[in-house]
């Protein structure tokens, strides 16, 4: 018999910033069919944090070939990166994997059209969901107890709800919408989240099918991936906009929106303050999930497919395919030892909501009586509040002056703004900065004491973030945003309208 060059699928195991070292396993010896290309496309961490489960498959890609094991799913000893364990029977590349909360077994999807449950400890294979249509079976997720997994089919894009142990189909037409593009049940097993191409966010009851919360428009197109947190409190969706968005799971409400300038093809949680991404340029980014920094990137050298992370939330694992396909990459990366101390002023401040921004409609003058108005907003990390700003229209005219004020009125400073100018943004500075705490709500306002002053509708029905900054949406504060009061200088800011913005601004630095 002919002898076939071994391929050979490398592992590296990485510390950042310490030592790299690398490992070469005998993957398989390919067939004619195989040619040597292999790329990995997904991976899965089990819950003990002891092994990962490596699927994929030959590239580019081939279904049905004879020898069926370069289909295999491979299970590797996390410490060592050794092969522990092969899971074979499927006819086309493995798109995803995932592992029962207990560990005990895995379900696995494919290119085939199949989904199949294994025994994790045997690798025996419990049972197969067959084809029912041309589509891959790209998003799989487990209930609370293991006994159920929902199942995207990417043909149909429907979700369908089997029995772990049986397969049997449980139900497909509870979660009836269309064009599903991603699915995850929720820690606790009482709730399923979905994105869709139609760019639709849900959460659904997991048992009733009723619509718990549903976001529509918030990529600019298509909802790519979605992702809870690990305690549940909150999920994150990324889409066409090439943002991610952090949302408060009890309100819906929008906690922070973190752009990147790619496209974003995998996202996850490592911990409840920490998300990972993969993106179209082959790169592996870390963000703090609080204030949007970036915190880690690891490029990978070829066509990056598939992420993950320790349960521990400690290292992510990532792979695809370098060079023409080639051979398969498998890198883990340690998040949390050692890392360089990151800079404590990681933003360009002293920082405002508004920069150089001026109102949209500048012809927009405001009612003539004295008038405070105010923003609300709060700070994604400690710091201090030095000045507050306003934009001047022509006929806004008298002393003015300017407060910071706790969420509940208790006034925390104040300043007299001297030496204006006509018109444009204006900026007085407190004698001694205000200390400011992270994620605490906070009003910045000022007195007109003449009116005409400048206002734009309906800019505070969506939050805005500017890190380290963030104005609330109207809905996440009462009474809302964009804060006024009628009368004399001092009075604390506390009707709205229209979610109105009254060109107030803050500066902030962080400490």
């Amino acid at each position: 018999m002919q002898r076939y060059k071994s391929f050979l699928m490398i592992v590296l195991l990485c510390v950042f910033f310490a030592f790299t070292s690398q490992h070469r396993i005998d993957a398989q010896t390919p067939t004619p069919q195989f040619g040597g290309g292999w790329a990995t496309e997904s991976l899965a961490w089990s819950p003990d944090g002891t092994k990962i489960a490596i699927g994929g498959g030959p590239n580019p890609s081939q279904c049905g070939l004879s020898n069926i094991s370069v289909y295999a799913v491979r299970i590797m000893n996390a410490a060592t990166t050794q092969i522990i364990n092969t899971l074979t029977g499927h006819t086309c590349a493995v798109v995803s994997i995932a592992w029962s909360p207990d560990g005990s077994k895995l379900v696995t999807g494919s290119k085939d059209g199949t989904t199949r449950v294994w025994s994790a400890s045997t690798g025996q294979l419990l049972n197969t969901v067959p084809l029912t249509s041309f589509g891959a079976q790209y998003s799989l997720s487990w209930n609370n107890n293991g006994s159920q997994y929902a199942a995207l089919d990417s043909a149909t894009n429907i979700i369908h709800i089997q029995d772990a142990n049986t397969g049997q189909l449980l139900n497909s037409n509870k979660f009836l919408r269309e064009h599903i593009s991603s699915v995850v049940w929720s820690s606790d097993g009482t709730k399923l989240l979905t994105g869709d191409w139609e760019d639709k966010i849900t959460i659904w009851d997991a048992t009733t099918g009723q619509v718990i919360i549903s976001l529509d428009n918030q990529h600019s197109g298509s909802v790519y991936v979605v992702a809870w947190s690990p305690n549940g409190s909150k999920f994150a969706t990324t889409g066409t906009d090439n943002t991610i968005r952090v949302w408060n799971t009890s309100t819906g409400q929008q906690i922070i929106a973190i752009q990147n300038t790619t496209t974003i093809h995998g996202l996850t949680w490592a911990s409840t303050n920490k998300l990972i991404t993969s993106d179209s340029t082959n790169t592996v980014r870390v963000w703090d999930a609080n204030t949007g920094a970036q915190l880690l990137s690891f490029a990978y050298a070829g066509q990056l497919f598939a992420i993950t992370s320790s349960p521990d939330g400690t290292k992510v694992v990532y792979g695809g395919a370098q060079g023409f396909y080639q051979e398969s990459i498998v890198s883990i990366n340690f998040l949390e030892t050692p890392i360089p101390t990151p800079s404590p002023t990681p933003y360009p401040c002293p920082c405002t909501l508004f920069g150089t921004s001026v109102p949209a409609n500048p012809s927009n003058i405001g009612n003539p009586p004295a008038v405070n108005l105010g923003v609300v907003f709060k700070p994604s990390v400690n710091g201090q509040v030095t000045g507050i700003r306003f934009y001047k229209l022509a006929g806004n005219g008298g002393t003015h002056k300017g407060y910071l004020w706790s969420a509940t009125g208790t006034q925390l400073g104040t300043v007299t703004f001297t030496g204006e100018t006509a018109t444009g943004w204006q900026t007085a500075t407190f004698a001694t900065p205000i200390n400011v705490t992270a994620n605490t709500v906070y009003v910045a306002s000022y007195h007109a004491p003449q009116g005409r002053f400048a206002y734009d509708n309906n800019t505070f029905t969506t939050g805005r973030t500017v890190l380290p900054l963030y104005a609330l949406a109207t809905g996440e504060t009462s009474p809302g945003n964009g804060t006024y009061i009628f009368g004399a200088a001092g009075l604390f800011p506390n009707a709205t309208f229209n979610a109105t913005n009254y060109w107030v601004d803050v500066v902030f630095s962080p400490t």
